[in-house]
């Protein structure tokens, strides 16, 4: 009950630092929160890694400084459109005969891990979807079971190396342990759906900046994840383009005056646009309200695609539920819903939110920070993932450098010339003594 879990969201225009533990009642508490800023990463990948080392150092900071304590170790998320999954079967025997115990269950699930396991890509989980007895399917827990022969089949979430092996590095310059790397579309879940919405069949689809996170539920267990490559920094860049601004007066106006649906009444509005390099004017808001909707349908059609490649049609019994900052614009909801065809709602990480900073960190942008501290709660840290640890010493920060010491010239002149013979001579004698 006393452990303390950190959260820390890298995404692609912010740093999420989350600190909690367990409350009353199953609930977790958080005592210190954090988000900063940060253009250190693409679509989800980091492509600068000293700047999002310096945002990352301030968002734990500050979380530390809140809950009061000393962070050493965290949980990192892991997003980008190179997370991907496939599904597994393997099989194995059981040698001792008699009853399937725990560890027969873990010596299959380690087989999944050496027989997918690549240098171009990492295991991240590797989660059962069911097992099979001497033939008899569809069984949620084998343990306890009589039987030779043990078969499952899993769900087996990966990400490419060198992407993944950043994140690493990121937390390795902040000195700052991982103890977990988590999939950010399973982070999201955590905080956002109820047990019974997984049961039931639930789509949990986020919004991030730079890509759109895909996870579907289904009988309490995630059976598809996906990414698609693109989020609310694409929803700019077009108001950018269609407006005519640039990209932070295009981030103003589709915070203060953007939505996903055109509604007739914003036919008649007009929008000021500002800029030093350009004279005051206005734009017809349907203009900026036509550019978000079309980039926002379109990520919708994907999710709809996804949905129809896991095998569930437009049928998801609890639809859909929207989270992460491109979530927030109105009328995304119904956009979602008439595209899908699935009833939505917005999701908001208070799903096992107890005492604490609850109304702070309600914001779906906080929804993959509070899942990797629920999953950091919920499960041990995984043991499997190839990457270390390194300490990284502290640098004096004015430290001069050294002047590097040129070789000796040749001198020049008469006493050069007798000096050069004399090494040349002796050194013909060295030779032809050898």
């Amino acid at each position: 009950m006393d452990e303390i879990v950190v959260g820390v969201d890298v995404g692609t225009s912010k740093v999420a630092a989350v600190v909690g533990k367990w409350s009353e009642n199953d609930k977790i508490s958080i005592i210190g929160a954090a988000m900063t800023d940060c253009k250190g990463a693409e679509r989800g990948e980091i492509t600068d890694i000293n700047a999002t080392v310096r945002k990352l150092e301030e968002a734990v900071k500050r979380a530390a400084q809140q809950a009061a304590v000393e962070v050493k170790s965290v949980h990192a998320g892991v997003g980008g459109a190179h997370i991907h999954y496939k599904t597994a079967n393997h099989i194995i025997t059981n040698n001792h005969g008699g009853y399937i115990s725990k560890q027969d269950v873990e010596r299959l699930i380690d087989e999944v891990y050496k027989f997918d396991a690549s240098g171009e890509r990492v295991i991240l989980h590797v989660m059962p979807q069911y097992f099979e007895v001497d033939g008899q399917k569809n069984i949620k827990d084998p343990t306890g079971m009589e039987g030779l022969r043990l078969a499952g089949q899993f769900l087996v979430v990966k990400a490419d190396t060198p992407p993944t092996r950043h994140v690493y590095t990121c937390f390795n310059h902040a000195r700052l342990e991982v103890k977990d790397l988590i999939a950010q579309p399973i982070a999201s879940a955590y905080s956002t759906l109820t047990d019974e919405e997984r049961e039931a069949g639930v789509c949990l689809v986020d919004v991030g900046a730079g890509t759109t996170d895909v996870a579907i539920y289904s009988d309490g267990l995630l059976r598809h994840v996906a990414v698609i490559p693109f989020g609310g920094a694409v929803v700019t860049k077009d108001v950018m383009r269609a407006c005519g601004v640039t990209i932070v007066a295009a981030e103003k106006l589709k915070t203060q005056y953007g939505a996903a649906v055109v509604t007739p009444r914003m036919e008649m509005e007009r929008v000021a646009i500002a800029s030093e390099s350009h004279p005051k004017r206005e734009i017809h808001r349907t203009i900026l309200v036509e550019a978000i909707r079309c980039r926002m349908w379109e990520i919708a059609a994907q999710v709809a695609k996804e949905i129809d490649v896991a095998g569930y049609g437009r049928a998801l019994p609890t639809g859909i539920v929207l989270t992460g900052g491109g979530s927030l614009l109105p009328g995304v909801a119904d956009l979602f819903a008439e595209v899908t065809c699935c009833d939505v709602r917005l999701g908001r990480p208070t799903v096992l939110l107890g005492m604490g900073l609850s109304q702070e960190v309600s914001h779906p942008s906080y929804s993959t920070a509070i899942g990797l501290v629920a999953y950091g709660l919920r499960h041990a840290p995984s043991q499997k993932l190839p990457f270390a640890n390194r300490k990284i010493e502290n640098e004096p920060e004015n430290r001069s450098r050294q002047p590097t010491q040129a070789k000796p010239v040749e001198g020049k002149g008469i006493l050069g010339k007798v000096k050069s013979f004399f090494d040349n001579t002796l050194k013909e004698a060295h030779d032809l003594i050898d």
